[in-house]
Order: C-alpha cells, then sequence, then structure tokens
C-alpha cells in the first residue's frame, strides 16, 4: 500500500515537472502574452468608463469654481466691512474703501480673479459682486 502512494507521489511530481516544462518551452516560443483581441476588449472597456466618468469630473470641477467664487467674494464683501469699521469717524459714519484695491495690504493680501470667469469682481455701493454668483 505504500508502494502505491509512493508512486502515485511519484507520478504527480512527474506530471508538475512535465506541465511546468510545457510553460517554459511555451514563452521560449514567443506563444504567451496577451492576443490583440484581449488588448482591444480592455481599451473598449476603459474607454467606456472614460465616458462615463469625464462629464460627472468636469461638473464637479465646475461647481468647485463657482463655489471658489462665492468664497471669494464673501471674503471680499468681510473685508469692505471690516474697512468701514476701521475707518468709522467720531460720529459713527462707516467710511468705505474706494475701491476694492484699497483693501490690499492690511485687509487682503492680493485681489483675487473670479475663477470661473477670470473676471476682477465688482465693487459698487459698498458691495461687492461677481456677474454669475448666487450671492
Amino acid at each position: 500500500m505504500s508502494w502505491v502512494k509512493g508512486e502515485m507521489g511519484k507520478m504527480k511530481g512527474e506530471e508538475a515537472r512535465c506541465s511546468r516544462l510545457r510553460g517554459a518551452e511555451a514563452i521560449k516560443k514567443g506563444n504567451s502574452g496577451f492576443t490583440a483581441v484581449e488588448l482591444m476588449v480592455v481599451i473598449v472597456v476603459l474607454g467606456i468608463l472614460m465616458a462615463i466618468a469625464a462629464p460627472k469630473v468636469t461638473g464637479t470641477i465646475d461647481q468647485a469654481k463657482v463655489k471658489a467664487c462665492d468664497a471669494n467674494r464673501l471674503m471680499l464683501q468681510n473685508a469692505v466691512d471690516r474697512y468701514a469699521v476701521d475707518h468709522m469717524d467720531a460720529s459713527g459714519n462707516y467710511a468705505y474703501p474706494q475701491s476694492l484695491s484699497d483693501l490690499v495690504g492690511k485687509y487682503i493680501e492680493a485681489l483675487p480673479k473670479c475663477p470661473v470667469t477670470g473676471n476682477d469682481y465688482t465693487y459698487e455701493n459698498h458691495t461687492v459682486t461677481c456677474n454669475h454668483s448666487s450671492q
């Protein structure tokens, strides 16, 4: 009985060795790798995934630009209000800046541009606006 088990184990080892040799022979002959069809399928699947994901990514980027514009506008408006409080006269009247450039230095480091349009923010009647923001 032990002889049979030994022979069976020996056969499994020889079969494994033969299959490894067949694999090695296939590599030497250049039969390994992907076929053109397999590569085309992968490329098509990746293209479909990109077609699905691209609009979502661009929509998210546009939303982020609008939110950044709103945040910049609010920051500028807060700087205008701080300027007015700091320059209040003795009778309690607020002195607002003549332009947004008056804020540069003490209240803001630099004047931002709208991330959506690339234009400057508008300052009229003590209010900072942008042509597309929700305000």
